[in-house]
């Protein structure tokens, strides 16, 4: 089921790709797919719900989706994550005092955040936190009486009329098409299954946000399939889930910061900084450490995904010669320059990354700037160029902060779209590039825009 379900997703992402674009939907690949009836979902999800309904099994995983849905809203809003609100508020008074340094990363970003809205909501209305308190014992009971319901479903009719009495509203955008509210009506249901059933699995599939979280049996198990018993042959991994860097492995303080294990031909993103990594590979080189062990965090397919990352790699007249990946940071590390370059497609996409986001409904945005390519007799030429805000959620862009591939999900936004145009790649407007003032006028950080063109007053 599982493996249906996930070929459904990556199909539903594809759609959307086109929905966002031409037709301007931004409320998820899902929701697009079932507003704008599209064949993936008339053929796909339509004909996928109706066979799990039929197994008791997966109508078992289904009807467990809800409960699990309503749980989750219960704890949202129960006392007790309230109650670790105010307990983020008193770690946030004292973030300065060295006794709590080893405590930092124990209070999630996610929760301070969480509570450093709700202040700014109180701040703006005098009665909104006590009124969120009194909505929260509302929803609480709504669904504690929704999961009794649940739990007493016992075929697919009984779900169906549980969904639309608890879960439907009328679509607005629809509401003088009499015809297609009809049609969207009849198919909430399958919408509203598959929805859930995604949101299970994503959670189920997510990689972890916190060190502690961490399961190292994906890592034995990773060991396990190429003949070597990892927990036999590192003392250190069978003790503190580290592995030992020997011959076998080679160090990349790249962005990422990462190990490769030559044995099985993979690597892994590490917990270590590439700035110390690269301090640690200093010392080994020069023999002054004899014995080291680092925390394995994501598996990275090939060393190609790790050569592929170059740290800061200014712009050169070459474009096609860029490297796939380059990042820029500043000292803070939190605030990046992204740049990828897909050489195939001639494509070159800017996104940055800053350490004081902004959050609006629990979303992080970030802003990217794409553009394609053309080269004729040895000259570039900017055929497309857009603008977008792209929503990350919470973990997303945590995990970003490691692993720079990492895309944002929670929707997206142009601004701005030029197609089939001709703009000379190094074209100057009143003495600057073209592309340095578009950069320039969407992001904040200028330092790190100016360390990417450095190269290029000595080109043209």
């Amino acid at each position: 089921m599982k493996n249906e379900l996930k070929n459904i997703i990556e199909k539903l992402d594809s759609d959307y790709v086109y929905l966002h674009e031409e037709l301007l939907c931004s409320f998820g690949s899902v929701y697009c797919a079932y507003l704008n009836s599209t064949s993936v979902f008339l053929n796909n999800v339509i004909n996928f719900v109706d066979e799990q309904l039929k197994i008791k099994e997966s109508f078992n995983y289904i009807i467990s989706s809800y409960i699990e849905m309503e749980e989750i809203c219960i704890f949202k809003y129960s006392d007790d994550f309230n109650n670790y609100r105010f307990v983020v508020r008193e770690f946030e008074l004292f973030t300065m005092c060295n006794c709590l340094e080893k405590h930092r990363n124990a209070i999630s970003r996610k929760s301070i955040i969480k509570h450093k809205t709700l202040r700014k909501r109180s701040s703006s209305y005098k009665y909104n936190y006590i009124k969120s308190l009194s909505d929260a014992e509302i929803i609480i009971s709504k669904s504690n009486n929704r999961i009794n319901k649940i739990k007493n479903l016992t075929d697919k009719g009984e779900l169906i009329d549980f969904i639309y009495d608890n879960y439907y509203h009328e679509i607005i955008d629809v509401k003088d098409d009499m015809e297609k509210g009809y049609v969207l009506k009849k198919q909430f249901f399958y919408y509203h299954i598959i929805k859930n059933m995604i949101d299970r699995y994503k959670r189920e599939t997510r990689k972890p946000n916190s060190i502690f979280e961490l399961d190292m049996s994906v890592f034995t198990g990773l060991y396990d399939k190429h003949g070597i018993s990892i927990n036999k042959e590192d003392i250190q991994f069978h003790k503190y889930e580290l592995l030992s860097m020997d011959n076998n492995f080679i160090l990349h303080h790249t962005d990422i910061s990462a190990i490769f294990d030559k044995r099985i031909n993979i690597g892994f993103t590490i917990h270590t900084s590439n700035e110390v990594l690269k301090i640690f590979k200093h010392l080994i080189d020069e023999n002054h450490i004899k014995n080291i062990a680092l925390k394995p965090m994501n598996i990275v397919d090939s060393d190609a995904g790790l050569e592929s990352i170059e740290r800061g790699t200014p712009l050169t007249s070459q474009i096609k010669k860029l490297p796939e990946l380059s990042c820029f940071y500043d000292i803070s590390y939190e605030n990046k320059l992204i740049i990828g370059h897909n050489k195939a497609k001639q494509e070159v996409t800017f996104e940055e990354m800053r350490g004081d986001f902004s959050l609006e409904d629990e979303f992080i945005t970030t802003q990217v700037i794409h553009l394609k390519y053309n080269e004729v007799n040895g000259e570039y030429f900017i055929e497309h160029l857009d603008h977008e805000y792209i929503r990350y959620e919470i973990g997303e862009y945590e995990n970003k902060e490691t692993n720079v591939s990492q895309k944002g999900t929670a929707g997206k936004v142009k601004t701005f779209k030029i197609d089939n145009s001709a703009i000379p790649f190094f074209y100057k407007f009143k003495g600057s590039y073209f592309l340095y003032i578009i950069l320039e006028s969407y992001f904040l950080n200028k330092d790190l825009l100016a360390e990417y063109f450095e190269n290029m007053n000595s080109v043209h």
